[in-house]
């Protein structure tokens, strides 16, 4: 006889493991640029497809996402050093597809980080004990790092047959960082032009060695700039940290009351630079050549060397400038030019036979008119000047200005557009009526003219490297980027003027970020032209102001860092480092007067 109770309690169980095997069902997304992994129950993995139903036993089974391509694994890493412990953070760049994903898993278990980490631990703790708590902080980090890449590779392509490896590094120390020692000086390199794109591309061709290094051992990001790209303009909102309504400066040039236009002063600046700001505080700055610093401001401490510190010579024909010597507040204090050009008269640091068969820019200056030697020797008097001060005085924070790449690009660019198509296949997009001359000298295969002044600019980063001390930070930028415009475009010149252009400057400028404090090997996010005033006033101490629009970049710093400007700096912020009416200035010679007018018509700023 069949007992009822049992076949009630097996029909229970029975509808149970229905309802539960019903219930293990799901359906694999369709997310594009992701795949997914089943964990079983017995602990392994194994791909599914999208869109596929399949079964998860329930509480234990696991679906698991992956974005396939390149996933950054980061994670925290606990090691003892030859003088105490400390924390890393390690990155791994890895490249996973439906193949590997499932081993990889397999090797590291579901945490891929987390995996790498308890990996990181058991692998280099030999490795790290050559090293003091102090060395990994600032000056072998990326050696101890090069042996992270080689011993975590080899275990991770062992351990996942097929696995692509990237980059492994060492971006910042979490915990255990030594006590910072002595004041942080900044040192500030302000390259015009420096084009996101043409760096790319001239890195991965091997040309611009300490470029390369600072990007592996520094910071970096895209800087974006502002509309209407305007050099003057841009360099004071980064000098000030303030928009253009409020710093005063908004085009290269002023009208006069004659009806004329003239070169812009700091007589027209409303707001102070950092560099003013610094000294107020007592602390030394060094400031050479930047744009639009003619007439120097008094200053309680520092030095500056204005835009007008020599004389310009950047017409078609040069004719010495009257009275030149005797135009004031060339410099701050006044008086020290002859000191300045004595000891860099044989360029000492760095000179124009650093800038790759010269004698290119004289055939160019010859054939075309086109002044680029002379460019050249001002960045060549700029570099040597800011590398003699430093050398020669207590200083915070020491900056200077070149131009000569963005010179070039304005002169030569149909030229090493054309050139470029040839060499890597790139469309040249350059107007169909290009003259003659830039054609030839595509054709003639020497227009490597823009790309020599990126591998001078590249020494001159070399020069100031060799001055450096452990606690300093060197912080490389651009006010903006150059590209072709295609279709040709109309685009605000200068003077209130529209010119149709097929190549200007474009928003994608620069940000390099390298030294003691600053995360080694890492790419962020965009920053700003506004973020970079805040940024150096907060890295020596000083609070930025509540009305700059710009932010402190603490992602690019190490978290130790970041956490002591918090705390310091950053809680302390002041309403403004306030507002003056114009304070008008010495007037400019009229032959200085038309040989700065001239040199902007000649680059294409004012019609």
């Amino acid at each position: 006889m069949i007992n009822k109770n049992f076949l009630y309690k097996g029909g229970a169980v029975t509808a149970l493991a229905l309802v539960i095997w019903l219930t293990g069902y799901t359906e694999v997304p369709l997310e594009p640029g992701y795949g997914y992994l089943v964990k079983d129950p017995s602990g392994e993995y194994r791909a599914v497809n999208a869109g596929e139903d399949v079964w998860l036993f329930p509480l234990i089974g696991e679906l698991i996402g992956y974005r396939l391509g390149t996933n950054i694994l980061r994670c925290p890493v606990e090691l003892m050093t030859a003088d105490g412990e400390v924390t890393l953070e390690l990155v791994a760049e890895v490249e996973l597809n439906s193949d590997v994903a499932p081993e990889l898993h397999h090797f590291l278990g579901e945490d891929l980080a987390a995996g790498l980490g308890e990996l990181a631990d058991r692998l280099l703790t030999e490795t790290v004990g050559d090293f003091t708590t102090s060395e990994l902080w600032w000056g072998r980090r990326n050696e101890f790092g090069g042996f992270a890449d080689e011993i975590l590779t080899e275990a991770l392509t062992d351990g996942t047959p097929g696995l692509t490896v990237g980059n492994i590094y060492i971006p910042a120390i979490l915990e255990g960082a030594p006590e910072p020692t002595g004041e942080r000086r900044l040192v500030i390199l302000g390259i015009d032009a420096l084009d996101e794109k043409l760096l790319t591309d001239f890195i991965a061709e091997g040309w611009l060695p300490n470029l390369n290094n600072l990007l592996e051992s520094g910071y970096y990001s895209v800087l974006r700039s502002e509309a209407p790209y305007f050099s003057p303009v841009i360099w004071t909102t980064i000098a000030t940290g303030l928009p253009p309504r409020e710093h005063g400066l908004t085009d290269f040039t002023l009208p006069t009351p004659e009806g004329d236009r003239r070169p812009i002063t700091t007589g027209d600046r409303l707001a102070p630079t950092y560099w003013e700001i610094v000294a107020e505080e007592g602390l030394p700055p060094i400031t050479v050549n930047w744009y639009a610093s003619w007439p120097a401001r008094e200053m309680p401490v520092g030095e500056t060397l204005t835009s007008y510190a020599w004389e310009p010579r950047f017409t078609r024909v040069y004719e010495p400038i009257i009275y030149f010597e005797k135009l004031p507040y060339r410099t701050w204090p006044e008086g020290i030019m002859e000191e300045v050009d004595t000891a860099i008269a044989r360029r000492p640091y760095i000179g124009e036979d650093d800038y790759p068969k010269g004698w290119r820019l004289e055939t160019v200056e010859r054939q075309s008119g086109n002044p680029l030697v002379h460019y050249l020797t001002r960045d060549a008097l700029t570099a040597n000047a800011l590398l003699h001060l430093m050398d020669t005085r207590d200083w915070r924070v020491a900056a200077c200005y070149v131009e000569a790449a963005d010179v070039a690009c304005h002169l030569l660019w149909p030229a090493h557009a054309l050139w470029w198509e040839r060499y890597r296949g790139n469309p040249a997009l350059v107007p169909p009526r290009t003259s003659e001359y830039l054609k030839a000298v595509a054709e003639n295969e020497w227009d490597t003219i823009i790309r020599d002044f990126y591998v001078w600019a590249d020494r001159l980063i070399g020069a100031v490297l060799q001055e450096l001390e452990p606690g300093d930070v060197l912080i490389v930028l651009s006010d903006h980027g150059f590209a072709s415009v295609y279709p040709p475009a109309d685009t605000p010149v200068g003077g209130g003027e529209v010119q149709r252009m097929s190549y200007w400057h474009d928003a994608t400028g620069v940000l390099i970020m390298y030294g003691a404090g600053i995360k080694q090997g890492e790419t962020g996010a965009e920053a700003s032209v506004y973020d970079i005033c805040p940024t150096i006033l907060a890295l020596l101490g000083i609070p930025p102001a509540e009305d700059m629009p710009g932010r402190v970049l603490t992602e690019a710093l190490e978290p130790i860092v970041a956490k002591m400007l918090k705390e310091g700096p950053l809680s302390q912020l002041v309403p403004s480092y306030g507002r003056e009416k114009p304070r008008g200035a010495p007037e400019l010679t009229a032959e200085l007067s038309k040989t700065e007018l001239e040199r902007l018509r000649a680059i294409g700023y004012l019609q």
